[in-house]
């Protein structure tokens, strides 16, 4: 009985961690896809932020829900050739620019046994994208 019960935990807390993980995995795929869906978006029309940003939040809402602003963050930021990244758009940003959208999704963990490693139950996620800029020309 002992032996049972010994091997019984460890197999629970084993597909608990595996069915989180897959979902992490899960999730991370759809925010990747979301901020290339962005960076792509604003690789046409780099001076609409808020479209960017819609274009991030409507590639996804099922199973993970990117509208959501509680849990989902999208960040856009421009680069003029070895310049440093700024997050607003300059007139200077133009074809052969670059652009970077970042998203980050804070993905709740419901198994209760990977909160023993995870107190908060909460973990971050992020992905980010870089593209370049075609449209305006300099």
């Amino acid at each position: 009985m002992a032996e049972v019960a010994i091997s019984f935990t460890m197999l629970m807390f084993i597909m608990s961690a595996t069915v989180d993980i897959g979902r992490a995995f899960f999730a991370y795929i759809a925010i990747r896809d979301a901020s290339q869906e962005g960076a792509a978006y604003g690789s046409l029309k780099p001076w609409d932020p808020n479209g960017i940003e819609a274009h991030v939040r409507g590639s996804s809402s099922d199973p993970f829900d990117l509208t959501d602003l509680t849990t989902v963050s999208v960040d856009t930021l421009y680069k003029q050739g070895t310049g440093a990244w700024h997050n607003t758009w300059l007139t200077g940003d133009c074809a052969g620019e670059s652009i970077l959208v970042v998203v980050n999704y804070d993905l709740n963990l419901f198994m209760p046994l990977i909160t023993m490693i995870v107190p908060s139950g909460d973990v971050l996620l992020n992905a980010s994208m870089i593209d370049t800029i075609i449209y305006p020309p300099c």
